[in-house]
């Protein structure tokens, strides 16, 4: 572009220029614009235009980096994407995050659009801190704790977008914090509002030995039982807890896990001996307001012949890090002595049939969670740009 076209568009009035911006089709474009010069930042950042974009395109995520935990430092560790370009990676630093005298650091709890929800917790002088932050705009709030006190290390925390007119976008002044803990024989839920200085809070009463088993349609599940398998689940947008109890004799079950049909349905897979998975789904419309019934979609027996894998693996299970995949869940064979073989398979559901993953997707042990942290929408990032460093 020439310095003459450049100063056709400096020229342009505002609508003529908004409408120019609304026709580029990446999220990415738009932030580049945004950190050209105020006057387009000025326009972009309008709730208008971010409505408008977002009903053209559909606004689709753009990851700028990607944080890990470290053990035993004092701040999680970065990589940037190649998305991120034009942005220092500097600005990427959680060297603005408050540091403490005793050398705790802090720890990433989850990650949501732009950003990060961590915590720092002190055994020995029982301080617990919760931050909500953002760091290309180098911002962070405290939240406060709930009373009574959660530990945070062992809670359940995940950042939600705030209920707002703009279709459930998060940022710093529009996020929802969820805490799930189990205390004293309940399931306690608190959830704090940004903006707010309180949490609300629910709890259902539950046997001592209770397990989480995943997150999907809007829906956190935890299961217990004995001759029955019950299942617990938490509404995140409503705070509400139902419980239901499974079909069929499944007192024989090893592990119970949650994965997501082809369609994006939500499945229970009850894992049983005699390498038998049991395949539930949630029936639509039953059951009423606030509650679900649950019904047996098929049964598979996971055999070595059925899978064609080597004869002298004659013991499967499910693995607890199942894959987003839809329609497919993740076992683990070995031999029944004492040494696992490292070898693990997505099954198909639907179809029965198996891939089995490379060695270097085995050995989940030295695995890191990855929180990838998206552009803030919308853009804020003009002091962030190698231009404007």
């Amino acid at each position: 572009m020439g310095s003459h076209d450049v100063l056709l568009l400096l020229d342009l009035p505002d609508d003529i220029l908004e409408l120019i911006l609304l026709s580029l089709q990446s999220p990415l474009w738009i932030v580049w614009a945004a950190s050209t010069c105020k006057r387009w930042l000025r326009i972009i950042s309008t709730t208008g235009f971010t409505r408008r974009f977002c009903t053209i395109h559909r606004r689709r995520p753009v990851v700028a980096c990607t944080y890990y935990n470290r053990q035993g430092l004092l701040r999680p560790r970065f990589e940037t994407s190649p998305s991120a370009a034009t942005v220092a990676a500097r600005h990427f630093s959680l060297d603005f995050v408050p540091a403490h005298r005793n050398e705790c650091g802090w720890t990433i709890k989850d990650s949501r659009g732009s950003l990060l929800l961590l915590y720092s917790e002190e055994p020995k002088s029982w301080r617990r801190e919760l931050i909500v932050c953002e760091p290309l705009t180098r911002r962070h709030v405290v939240i406060p704790p709930p009373k009574p006190h959660v530990f945070y290390r062992s809670a359940i925390a995940v950042l939600l977008a705030a209920d707002d007119e703009q279709g459930g976008g998060i940022g710093m002044s529009s996020f929802r914090v969820l805490l799930c803990s189990e205390q004293d024989s309940h399931i306690r839920a608190c959830m704090f509002t940004s903006g707010s200085f309180y949490w609300r809070e629910k709890s259902i009463p539950t046997p001592p030995k209770i397990l989480p088993i995943g997150f999907a349609e809007g829906r956190r599940y935890w299961h217990f039982g004995g001759k029955t398998t019950t299942v617990v689940a938490l509404d995140q947008s409503t705070l509400k807890f139902s419980s239901f109890v499974l079909p069929g004799d499944n007192k024989d079950r090893r592990k119970v896990i949650l994965t997501i049909g082809r369609e994006g349905e939500v499945r229970i897979v009850v894992d049983g001996h005699g390498n038998m998975l049991k395949i539930f789904a949630r029936q639509k419309g039953a059951g009423g307001e606030g509650a679900e019934e649950w019904a047996l979609e098929k049964t598979i027996h996971v055999s070595a012949a059925m899978l064609g894998l080597p004869p002298q693996l004659k013991f499967f299970d499910l693995t607890w890090d199942q894959p987003e995949d839809a329609g497919m869940v993740q076992i683990r064979g070995y031999h029944g002595g004492a040494s696992k073989i490292p070898m693990r398979f997505h099954l198909d559901m639907e179809t029965m049939e198996v891939k089995c993953l490379p060695r270097r997707d085995v050995d989940y042990r030295i695995s890191a969670t990855a929180y990838p942290l998206e552009f803030p929408w919308p853009p804020r990032l003009r002091a962030c740009t190698y231009n404007n460093a």
